[in-house]
């Protein structure tokens, strides 16, 4: 995501790190017992009042993000801090070493969960999870590790990018990126899309409307399914390994038992949209709606 280049003043709302909270905000503690010792837990609340059309950046690690759009011009934020420790104050000490802040950085409304003592060696059992709600139309960046990603009415365009977990998105529009690992891809779009959708040991499914450009869905160890509506035209360049890619739209072109290659559609339009798929060990399903 580009940040808007207008000279806004970096400005912070809220913090919290080493158990303090800064201005308005909620913190719950929390402290359990686990079986590799304890862990501690509490609740940040965060309120940032943007500008329309604000770009919004979610960095957070070991937990997951979700993202739901709200009439208004607010951004808000729980987020659930994690730390573990042999006891109790060595479980809190972990906790509170992850710093929280909600910000206005040149235009962008960037949140970032840190773990301050070190950000390259992080606890196993140190995290933090985002529940964050944007006014409508807001372009998102989320980036997390080790925990899923969803997307509820993100009409603005958005990048997503985690590790080891699923990506769900759904009334969305516009660019659309998802990188994972381990996880599956589920994409539901309410307009046109350009989706460039990648992952490994997980399967992709598109369901909505190509917008003119490069799209790509690339994974491998999964099925890629993609519906369409039956009036699209595209250009499809599809293979797949140890499995079988099928059609429910006619192609001009070359159809194989693992590869489909050629133009679906009107020709002149489907020039304009090119839609690449790539998978292994999993089935490419071409379906119309």
């Amino acid at each position: 995501m580009r940040k808007a280049q207008d000279g806004s003043k970096r400005r912070t709302l809220v913090t919290a790190g080493t158990g303090a909270l800064l201005l308005s905000g909620l913190l719950v503690s929390g402290c359990v017992t686990i079986s590799r010792g304890v862990q501690a837990r509490d609740n940040v609340s965060l309120a940032l009042e943007v500008p329309a059309g604000t770009p919004a950046r979610v960095e957070t690690f070991n937990g997951s993000i979700e993202v739901s759009a709200s009439p208004g011009t607010q951004i808000t934020a729980q987020v659930e801090r994690r730390g573990e420790g042999a006891d109790q104050a060595k479980a809190e000490a972990n906790r509170d070493g992850i710093q929280v802040t909600l910000e206005l950085v040149d235009g962008v409304a960037v949140l970032r969960a840190v773990y301050t003592p070190d950000p390259t060696s992080i606890p196993g059992g140190n995290g933090a999870s985002v529940t964050l709600q944007v006014p409508t139309a807001t372009p998102l960046e989320l980036v997390t590790s080790n925990g899923p990603i969803t997307v509820r009415d993100g009409s603005a365009g958005l990048s997503a990018q985690t590790s080891n977990g699923p990506i769900a998105l759904s009334g969305v529009a516009g660019t659309l990126q998802a990188d994972t690992s381990n996880g599956p891809i589920t994409v539901s779009t309410t307009g046109p899309a350009i989706p460039e959708l990648r992952t490994s040991n997980g399967g992709i499914t598109f369901d909505g409307t190509l917008q003119a450009g490069e799209a790509a869905l690339d994974t491998s160890n999964g099925a890629v399914e993609l519906r369409l509506p039956a009036d699209a035209a595209f250009t499809i360049d599809a293979s797949t390994s140890n499995s079988k890619a099928t059609s429910e739209f006619p192609i001009a072109g070359t159809t194989e038992d693992d590869a489909l290659r050629g133009t679906v559609g009107d020709a002149a339009l489907a020039a304009e949209t090119r839609l690449t798929v790539r998978t292994s060990n999993g089935p490419i399903r071409l379906l119309t709606k």
